[in-house]
């Protein structure tokens, strides 16, 4: 068994010397009356904080903005596979995020032209179902994230977030 008693100590310390240089700096300044420096460190936190929620506020999210980086790509891979009467149902690797002590997150981004992806499992087709590969069968458990956040109890932990078009994002939640 690994013993990971240090790893509080790598979260905070980084966190605790910013705040030591912060404050060092600040009263640095103040006593050199320097004051424009003094607000700029005061002003500029509380400036950068109502930016990135004014971002989120208008739907502006890092998956977002990364899908409109990668997208590119995507819609050549999508153009290249071929229709048979259903709908395309493509999935991506989106990589993960967590640690030893933390949960685990594993991503992955789907292209769903059918949008039956957002359905509770409950009200998908069952042809839908039926099309869905060895790689994408979590999506049988996967419940919309606005489901998942007014039912906590049921929906397990894998959930499905639109984020624009045709194109989803499942996250699958491991502690």
């Amino acid at each position: 068994m690994f013993d990971f008693w240090f790893v509080p100590f790598i979260v905070i310390l980084p966190f605790i010397v910013w705040v030591v240089v912060i404050i060092t700096l600040l009263i640095r300044n103040a006593l050199n009356r320097n004051w424009r420096r003094v607000a700029s460190i005061i002003v500029a936190p509380i400036i950068a904080v109502f930016f990135w929620w004014g971002l989120g506020k208008l739907g502006v999210t890092p998956d977002l903005v990364y899908l409109e980086i990668k997208k590119p790509a995507y819609m050549r891979e999508i153009s290249r596979f071929k229709v048979d009467g259903d709908n395309r149902l493509l999935s991506w690797d989106w990589g993960s995020t967590g640690f030893a002590v933390t949960a685990d997150c594993d991503y992955t981004l789907f292209y769903d032209e059918s949008d039956q992806i957002i359905l509770l499992p409950s009200a998908r087709s069952a042809d839908w179902n039926k099309r869905l590969d060895k790689n994408q069968r979590l999506l049988l458990k996967a419940y919309p994230k606005w489901y998942a956040d007014q039912h906590p109890a049921p929906h397990g932990n894998i959930t499905v977030e639109h984020l624009e078009g045709h194109f989803y994002l499942v996250k699958y939640w491991t502690w």
